[in-house]
């Protein structure tokens, strides 16, 4: 009969066996792949980061732009309105400016006659020695646009042009400043020509009607011109309605 042997004496009796030691490569393996994905996680995370950065920033400029060129075209739009209302202004006191020093004659209101007109050329030309004179005038216009409206007085316009000879070009000059000078109103000149008659000068002829007080034409001249004068318009008649 055997015996059997007690268990502890078998555990006695084994040999302990060693660790498996680790292999130093793949912990750095591991290490270094764990390395790799915190860098592209940190890398990802930053990526996002700027680009939301960007979006937002190319949104804010974006509206920050729109809201510049709205602000400037408000800021368009008053100066330009500015500008109009301080030319007005400027507008007003030369008017006002022109009106206080204005001669008694400019502010004449009474009516203009065409034929008194006529017949003053007519005998300021034969005083002053001018031959052939010839005046024409259009009928008077009374302006409409928004710069001439006033509410007590018209402004008027004729278009004059006078066509005459001259002994000199002095003679020509000093016709016309005498003629325009009494005019009341204001005169704009468009046009002014003065020409030789004669290119060869006086003739023996010209001495001797000169010798004799005729004096030939040796300039002629032609003015165009843009005539102003003010008159007070007619009083309206409110009626019994309008008063009520």
């Amino acid at each position: 009969m055997k015996k059997n042997k007690p268990k502890n004496q078998d555990t006695e009796n084994k040999i302990p066996q060693k660790a498996p030691e680790s292999d130093p490569y793949r912990k750095k393996i591991i290490n270094l792949k764990k390395r790799i994905i915190f860098g592209l996680s940190t890398l990802f995370i930053t990526l996002i980061v700027i680009f939301a950065f960007n979006f937002y920033d190319k949104k804010a400029n974006e509206n920050n732009a729109e809201q510049i060129s709205t602000i400037e075209a408000q800021i368009n739009d008053l100066r330009t309105k500015s500008a109009g209302t301080e030319a007005k202004i400027n507008d007003a006191k030369k008017f006002k400016r022109l009106w206080t020093n204005a001669s008694d004659k400019k502010k004449n209101f009474n009516g203009i006659k065409v034929a008194d007109i006529t017949d003053d050329f007519n005998s300021m030309a034969e005083k002053e020695d001018i031959s052939k004179p010839l005046i024409t005038l259009s009928v008077p216009e009374v302006l409409k646009n928004t710069t001439y409206q006033l509410e007590t007085i018209d402004v008027n316009l004729i278009n004059c042009t006078m066509n005459f000879e001259a002994l000199t070009d002095r003679a020509a000059l000093d016709f016309i400043n005498n003629f325009i000078s009494k005019l009341p109103g204001y005169v704009v000149i468009n046009e002014l020509s003065i020409k030789k008659t004669k290119k060869e000068g006086y003739s023996d002829q010209d001495l001797i009607d000169i010798s004799n007080g005729k004096f030939p034409s040796l300039i002629s001249s032609k003015v165009s011109f843009s005539w102003y004068f003010l008159k007070r318009k007619p009083k309206q008649i409110k009626s019994p309605n309008n008063a009520n």
